[in-house]
């Protein structure tokens, strides 16, 4: 059974590294991020190494653009095989940061992922699939880390 590796805020690190891995491994890939540039040079990418893949322009802090693009890859590459959770978001410090800034955080790392989970969790169930939930922005903004933690 062909499976789909959903990749939730594609960028040049860690995602893209986590994308050519499991498309070596048979997997589809569907790329969501808000930049449709940086989604396109993601597909040129992984289909110049054989790699069949989409893009799926989607605000993580949107929980119903997040569930529709994760049903509408499904559709399109097949059932989801692994879910890949990858945001970035602003770092702000726990006393100083803006109220707004903290909501999008969360909206983007939490409540996005939660989206995501539900709207993956059958095929996840079909295919004995995984979540795998990383912050890559920590190894980049140490001194930021405070605020991601509070997000």
């Amino acid at each position: 059974m062909a499976k789909t590796l959903i990749v939730a805020g594609f960028g040049p690190g860690i995602s893209t590294s986590v994308a050519r891995n499991f498309g070596s491994q048979g997997y589809s890939v569907a790329l969501l991020s808000r930049t449709a540039a940086k989604l396109e040079a993601g597909v040129k990418d992984l289909e110049a190494q054989g790699i069949k893949a989409a893009a799926y322009p989607t605000d993580l802090t949107d929980a119903k653009a997040v569930a529709a693009s994760i049903a509408k890859a499904s559709a399109e590459l097949g059932p989801v095989g692994a879910l890949f959770w990858n945001p970035y978001g602003q770092p702000v410090s726990s006393l100083e940061g803006e109220p707004e800034i903290f909501t999008a955080n969360f909206l983007a790392t939490v409540t996005g992922l939660v989206a995501a989970v539900q709207a993956a969790e059958a095929d996840l169930e079909q295919t004995g699939g995984a979540v795998l939930v990383t912050g890559g922005g920590l190894s980049l903004e140490n001194d930021g880390s405070t605020g991601v933690a509070v997000s």
